[in-house]
């Protein structure tokens, strides 16, 4: 009877040790189906992030592609403007000429009679340059000519004051 006994002791305590693993497993495969879970909500997570990260980066591209639109429309606008203020200039110089010529005309002066007062003032002004650099030359000629005489008359002077002696 004592067999038996330690027999149902033994077989109870291998149940117990029996049972006991195999709660023991169902945890653990119960721990690694939630951690496979978790993991594949991570995963989806990740991809979401990805996905946001890409939606932004093309964001930001095409806010610095609108933003570059926008400078070069200004940039366009600003030189369209600058042309028309241009013409306007050039226009307005025509006109200014326009009626200074009709001007001219109306007042019956010739634009040749002003062109051949103007040769000639010019032909005056040069004949003053020329005469001025000839008398400058010639002043320059004559102060020379001094000097030379001077030597001339200082050798001459000191020729007599050694014959003299």
């Amino acid at each position: 009877m004592v067999i038996i006994c330690a027999w149902s002791t033994f077989s109870s305590g291998a149940s117990t040790k029996l049972s006991l693993a195999k709660s023991k497993r169902k945890q653990a495969e119960y721990d690694a189906k939630l951690l496979a879970n978790r993991l594949a909500l991570l995963q989806q997570e990740e991809v979401k992030a990805w996905r946001k990260i890409e939606q932004t980066r093309e964001k930001a591209a095409q806010i610095l592609e609108h933003r570059e639109e926008i400078v070069k429309k200004q940039q366009d606008k600003y030189m369209l403007l600058h042309e028309k203020e241009q013409h306007v200039r050039v226009a307005t110089k025509k006109h200014k000429l326009a009626a200074k010529v009709s001007n001219v005309k109306s007042t019956f002066i010739p634009i040749s009679v002003i062109s051949k007062k103007y040769q000639e003032v010019e032909s005056v002004k040069t004949e003053r340059r020329r005469l001025k650099q000839e008398k400058e030359q010639q002043a320059m000629d004559d102060v020379k000519r001094a000097k030379e005489m001077r030597q001339r008359v200082r050798q001459q002077e000191d020729e007599v004051g050694r014959g003299l002696k």
